[in-house]
């Protein structure tokens, strides 16, 4: 895997994953989202390699619910026969 260097904006976050601004800031601070760093005075960055990191934990968590309710309703439908 390779990760992408650079920062991306609170606007390339809100593009990116069309989550509102306030939703993005309230993540942060539930440790649910990565937190950005200071690149100048008055100017945060998030890295790209750790908002590609979130976006890749999310896909997998997404998936391996998606993959346990098909194993419960297979149960559920050999049960019910």
């Amino acid at each position: 895997m390779t990760y992408e260097h650079g920062f991306y904006s609170l606007r390339d976050l809100v593009r990116l994953t069309t989550l509102h601004r306030s939703t993005i800031w309230r993540m942060i601070g539930r440790r649910e989202f990565p937190a950005g760093i200071w690149i100048s005075q008055g100017r945060k960055g998030w890295l790209k390699w750790k908002v590609h990191r979130w976006f890749l934990r999310k896909l997998a968590s997404a998936a391996e619910r998606r993959h346990f309710w098909r194993i419960v309703m297979n149960i559920d439908r050999r049960g019910s026969r």
